[in-house]
């Protein structure tokens, strides 16, 4: 009414806090996208050309793969793409930082990162922690130098707080958590998802196995979750048992194909952002069985993404676990794989059961939320 003052509410700590770490997600997320593309095609062309068409085990030990030029070059040009692939933590936790504590947020945020991509520092060895580790890194350098820009500074010393005291100690207090809990945590759960699995596929246990070990591909993209079921798989393969690769290959490459595909059909439930990276995740997953691409649309909205590719994935691991559908090379792993499993016909057959499964509850999860933007 004219007149009249509108009295805006006044945001509850908590929501501020919320609202902060929302908008260092999202300048995370548009930081990260072109790295994940870039590092994701570049790995998509070299496996194409090297395992799919030329069939080199690129995967091979370094005397393997220094017997050939061609498979040298084309190796080296692999470990490229995984140095590109390898800055996505380290950016994610440093853009999210930035984001909500300004530049400051970057030099912690950076060391959060490269100890969530984890790796070997000196004598300590840190575990990978993925895109969760990331965020995790990244929130916390954030809010940490938040709150030491407010450490009381005359005005004459304030860029010396700004530049050295504040990234120093922010750069410590992140530091310490990833190392000693966030590390030896994922260390633990590895251990023990590793034990199940192992468990299970002695008892012959097929259909719930073959689910876990499609979930657990569609879990994390990429991250530590996926790479446990890999290895698992992978050790199994080397050991005569052919089956269970070939449910992780399926599994895996779901969600990039039905994330992009759904941004393409139903564009008002998606960023613009993500819907110029749809295209690029389907061919990334289709072609390339990479599946990081997925991260920056399950970071802005999980619950439509993640339980959907897990329930599509569990279910076409499942499937072509209880048919003992076995794959012929322990590489790879794309829409590309599927023509040397020993039934290609029933294999795109479960593959396309699990996205369809995932493609039409994630729809279902996104309408119901009005995840519009």
């Amino acid at each position: 009414m004219a007149g009249k003052k509108i009295q805006l509410e006044e945001k509850t700590p908590i929501q501020e806090a919320l609202g902060t770490t929302y908008k260092g997600i999202m300048n995370g997320i548009s930081h990260i996208i072109p790295v994940i593309i870039t590092g994701g095609i570049f790995l998509a062309i070299v496996d194409i050309i090297g395992m799919e068409i030329l069939g080199y085990n690129l995967r091979g030990s370094l005397e393997e793969v220094t017997a050939n030029g061609l498979v040298e070059f084309l190796y080296t040009m692999r470990q490229v793409a995984f140095l590109a692939l390898g800055l996505l933590s380290p950016v994610l936790a440093a853009f999210i930082s930035q984001g909500i504590a300004g530049k400051a947020g970057l030099a912690p945020g950076f060391i959060g990162g490269m100890l969530a991509k984890g790796g070997a520092f000196g004598h300590i060895a840190v575990q990978d922690s993925g895109f969760l580790g990331a965020l995790f890194a990244g929130i916390l350098a954030g809010f940490t130098v938040q709150a030491l820009k407010k450490l009381p500074f005359t005005k004459k010393y304030e860029s010396l707080n700004i530049l050295l005291v504040t990234p120093l100690i922010a750069g410590f207090i992140v530091a310490v958590p990833m190392i000693w809990f966030v590390g030896p945590s994922i260390a633990t759960l590895n251990n023990g998802i590793t034990a199940g699995l192992t468990w299970m596929a002695d008892n012959n246990l097929t259909i719930p196995l073959g689910f876990i070990i499609g979930a657990m591909a569609c879990t994390d993209f990429g991250g530590p979750i996926n790479k446990i079921a890999y290895i698992f798989c992978v050790g199994l393969w080397s050991d005569g048992f052919y089956t269970y690769y070939a449910a992780f290959t399926a599994a895996k490459i779901i969600p990039g194909i039905t994330v992009g595909i759904l941004a393409m059909v139903a564009p008002k439930y998606f960023t613009q952002d993500e819907k110029d990276a749809a295209i690029p995740a389907i061919i990334l997953s289709g072609l390339g069985g990479i599946g990081e691409q997925v991260i920056p649309f399950a970071l802005r909205d999980p619950i439509s993404i993640i339980p959907a590719q897990m329930l599509g994935g569990g279910i076409a691991g499942a499937l072509i676990l209880w048919s003992q559908i076995g794959i012929n090379v322990g590489a790879g792993g794309s829409l590309i794989t599927g023509l040397v499993t020993t039934n290609p016909a029933l294999w795109f057959a479960y593959f396309g059961v699990g996205a369809l499964v995932a493609f039409v509850l994630m729809f279902i999860i996104k309408v119901k939320r009005k995840a519009i933007v």
